[in-house]
């Protein structure tokens, strides 16, 4: 079951005020982006939200009750992050993109789109000036010091069904997750639960344009994560039952299965700078609410710090 039938399930439950918000976050060391779903007049919403370890406040960001704000993503260190920003309605148009400085509490629309809606966005760490944008199955790299919508140039990857693409902390690599032409033929045709996809992990180096497969099962593997070295990626499977997550070495080797917890599905993992922690999303077969837990690599010290929340992005910035 999809996040929005499980959301459309429990409309009487969530509530929130309306509004937009400028807030301010000074220190942004160990502070977890993550979207947070709510009801408003009787419609679905997604906001952006802030969290910190240290003070263990959390921060509405993003609130735009005509929006639905999702994919927040950190660029520029700390200073700047990136979201998604949607029409609440499904067939209206106008998504777009926008910048929001954590010291200034300001932000502005760098990108906007004809689409009604376009799935994530990252960013070239390698030139802090470009962001790349996931849409209808190819990358574009948008200059947004530029002219406004100023498409510097398009991938495309001839991989379907794209979701979670990150950038390597060089700016060399880019991995996501996909669904190749063969296996899409296996597919229906309209929505299925995520528990019957098909995708697989692929890297995709943006200086030499090699593209590497790095796994292939019948399983879903998917929401994959650098590790801040930028020699291990972090994903989640469920090759052996439920969502579980597991790393590998950039050449798709060496996988090693790091939780395992058969009632929960875990999902979304994020590392810390530190690369000795990570956020992720606990997810139920009963849907809501979702969590946001923190742990150790090694799986200890297993914390929940987030309810209603999914979809973390811990902060770069070092201790």
């Amino acid at each position: 079951m999809n996040r929005l039938v499980l959301f459309l399930l429990i409309l009487p439950i969530l509530w929130v005020n309306c509004g937009i918000r400028s807030v301010v976050i000074e220190d942004t060391t160990d502070v977890i982006l993550f979207t947070r779903p709510s009801i408003r007049s009787h419609a679905l919403d997604f906001d952006i939200w802030g969290y910190s370890l240290r003070t263990d406040k959390e921060y509405p960001l993003a609130t735009d009750a005509q929006y639905w704000e999702e994919s927040p993503q950190w660029i520029d260190g700390s200073r700047f992050i990136y979201f998604a920003s949607m029409p609440g309605r499904m067939m209206d148009y106008g998504g777009k993109i926008v910048m929001y400085n954590l010291q200034t509490g300001k932000r502005r629309i760098i990108y906007k789109t004809s689409a009604t809606a376009f799935s994530e966005i990252t960013s070239f760490h390698s030139k802090k000036d470009h962001i790349l944008v996931n849409e209808d199955w190819a990358f574009s790299e948008i200059d947004p010091t530029g002219k406004k919508n100023e498409i510097v140039s398009t991938l495309y990857l001839g991989v379907r069904h794209i979701t979670h693409p990150r950038v390597s902390p060089d700016g060399k690599w880019l991995v996501f997750a996909g669904v190749d032409t063969l296996k899409s033929k296996r597919l229906p045709k309209y929505d299925r639960p995520i528990s019957d996809s098909l995708d697989d992990i692929y890297l995709y180096n943006l200086e030499t344009k090699e593209l590497r497969q790095l796994t292939n099962t019948d399983a879903c593997d998917r929401d994959p994560e650098w590790f801040p070295t930028g020699d291990k990626i972090i994903f989640s499977s469920n090759r052996d039952g439920n969502f579980e997550l597991y790393t590998m070495d950039l050449n798709g080797k060496n996988l090693q299965r790091i939780t395992y917890t058969p009632d929960i599905d875990e999902t979304e993992p994020t590392v810390a700078p530190d690369g000795q922690r990570l956020a992720f999303t606990e997810e139920r077969e009963e849907g809501y609410p979702f969590y946001i837990w923190v742990m150790n690599i090694d799986g200890t010290a297993r914390k929940r710090i987030i309810v209603n929340g999914f979809a973390p992005a811990w902060c770069p910035k070092k201790e």
